[in-house]
């Protein structure tokens, strides 16, 4: 495993949200296109809603995903953690 330095980690954070904002304009821009009305578009607003919940969610379970190797790839020690990291690395043992 790499070690990570902080630059790495927050321009891999930055690629995530990137292209998860992308996603999100894009089927927005093809569902509004589409929509002929408002009842439509307030239809197409709560698919989007659901669409933006599930990007979010993804991308916070990643952003840890990363935050966690970060923090892995410098091999520390427990007691050169914070006590909420030393417990969370139990987690698998509990």
């Amino acid at each position: 495993m790499f070690k990570l330095d902080i630059n790495e980690i927050a321009s891999q954070i930055e690629l995530e949200g990137a292209w998860r904002d992308a996603e999100y304009i894009q089927v927005k821009n093809a569902l509004y296109s589409q929509s002929n009305s408002e009842d439509q578009r307030e239809s197409f607003n709560k698919s989007l809603l659901l669409l933006l919940y599930s990007n979010y969610e993804g991308f916070c379970k990643s952003v840890f995903s990363i935050y966690i190797e970060g923090i892995n790839s410098l091999t520390l020690k427990c007691h050169q953690v914070n006590a909420p990291i030393r417990a969370s690395s139990l987690q698998s043992v509990f």
